[in-house]
């Protein structure tokens, strides 16, 4: 748990909310975001000779020094030297340019794997109280993959205000069972988010607690997602919605499914039934000879849950598949992409695009990885070995960014690269041991991806 809570803390909160989500461009995000503003202010292709937006030059971090040899700054300097580097060395200007393609696509060859983990992992659910069988859940889950598809068409704002009282009915939901657990089993479970069990776990196991980082990932995979998306939402809505409301839910329903395994430690529940066993805890019906208020009471409420966890999962893939539009879209407008119908589907936000040919593959390879994995076991050891590495990749631009834009202290900036690259680069090789349990699949749809990318430009 302490593990869990410190890497969403610094991954998430401290790494992505506070300081990733500041490198927009004009309003986008994700990687070819941060290229094209890397671009601008080297004054590479796509560049416009290097000249920034007003945009940019509002930020408190940009400043109007030129940069020139004469300055005293060290920030400034190292800013001049480093743009001046990347304009005049083509071998720099085409690694970079491979750097970020590679990262695209990997969000992409994840991507594909997001709505399947998610939407599965929700169905099976039905396993706890029915006898439905595998056959049954694989269908209703690529029935169910396959009508949040074919709603893409309405635009992220028009789903949003369907999923948005869903999602936080959902919260409620995780908030009361987790409250419950942890009042019933453990009241003191608040003692694990100190970090000095993450050490001791790591202390005492070693290669086996390195290993097992590729499953504790699972709670941040979307998170590169998260900051794509920025064109389709604002930077104030992003940041208000998780520290306001994910991040607090997020963790107290950790800490109640920790509080629930300390006391049933010998039960083998996936994570995603534990709120199903609480629910039946929760209404005192353990054991019900026959039919009594008890039991329906049991029953309302398991299928109360399980109808939103299941609107709550396409919530979390549509994420993802906004993320992949806008990356498409940004892709295209580089002219790293092959030309296709950009449709813009808001016109409030500039962002918000939906593009048909990119929803129905994407579609299609995701009823492909429903048929094939079939559980979320296997789903779980091919799922992200992708997006790890794109957020390494993440790290290296974003330090790029700041020397080179927001001129931040040299010192200051290299600490940020070497903090978070030693974390990325802990989930990241711990996530290569997945590659040959499924991760392969993610990488084979990534590398298609690149490939296509990089012939086109």
């Amino acid at each position: 748990m302490s593990i869990i809570f410190w890497t969403i803390t610094l991954i998430v909160v401290v790494k992505y909310m506070l300081i990733v989500l500041l490198a927009d461009d004009n309003g986008e995000g994700g990687t070819f975001a941060l290229y094209s503003l890397i671009c601008r202010f080297a004054g590479m292709r796509p560049a416009t000779n290097g000249i920034p937006d007003a945009s940019d030059v509002t930020l408190s971090r940009y400043n109007r020094h030129t940069g020139d040899k004469g300055t005293k700054s060290l920030s400034t300097r190292i800013s001049f030297r480093l743009k001046q580097y990347l304009a005049t060395t083509a071998g720099a200007q085409a690694s970079l340019l491979c750097l970020v393609l590679l990262m695209t696509s990997m969000v992409l060859g994840d991507g594909v794997l997001t709505p399947a983990q998610s939407v599965l992992g929700a169905i099976y659910g039905l396993q706890v109280k029915t006898s439905v069988s595998q056959g049954g859940i694989v269908g209703i889950s690529c029935g169910i993959v396959i009508l949040l598809f074919m709603v893409q068409r309405f635009g992220t704002g028009r789903i949003g205000l369907c999923f948005a009282p869903i999602v936080l009915i959902y919260f409620l939901c995780n908030l009361i069972i987790a409250i419950t657990n942890i009042s019933r089993y453990k009241p003191d479970i608040f003692k694990a988010l100190s970090p000095h069990y993450a050490y001791y776990y790591f202390r005492d196991n070693r290669h086996l607690g390195w290993v097992q980082c590729s499953g504790l990932f699972l709670a941040i995979t979307g998170t590169e997602a998260t900051y794509a998306d920025l064109g389709h939402f604002s930077r104030s809505a992003i940041r208000i919605s998780f520290l306001v409301i994910c991040y607090p839910v997020l963790i107290v329903t950790y800490l109640g499914q920790a509080a629930w395994l300390t006391r049933y430690q010998t039960k083998s529940a996936p994570p995603f039934m534990l709120p199903f066993h609480t629910v039946t805890a929760f209404t005192g019906c353990h054991q019900a000879s026959s039919f009594n208020f008890g039991l329906l009471t049991q029953i309302l409420c398991t299928q109360f849950v399980f109808v939103f966890a299941t609107d709550a999962a396409c919530v979390a893939s549509q994420a993802m598949i906004s993320a992949a539009f806008s990356i498409v879209k940004q892709s295209i407008a580089l002219g790293c992409f092959p030309q296709l119908s950009v449709q813009r589907v808001s016109d409030q936000v500039l962002g918000s695009v939906y593009i048909p040919e990119v929803n129905y593959v994407m579609m299609v390879l995701t009823v492909v990885v429903i048929a094939i994995f079939k559980t979320t076991v296997q789903l779980g050891n091919a799922y992200g070995v992708a997006v790890s590495s794109m957020m390494f990749g993440t790290t290296v631009l974003i330090y790029m960014v700041m020397l080179m834009i927001w001129e931040t202290n040299f010192f200051l900036a290299t600490a940020f690269l070497i903090s978070f690259g030693f974390i990325d680069m802990v989930y990241t090789t711990a996530n290569l041991n997945k590659v040959p349990h499924g991760g392969w699949f993610a990488l084979a749809i990534a590398g298609a991806v690149f490939s296509l990318s990089y012939l086109w430009w």
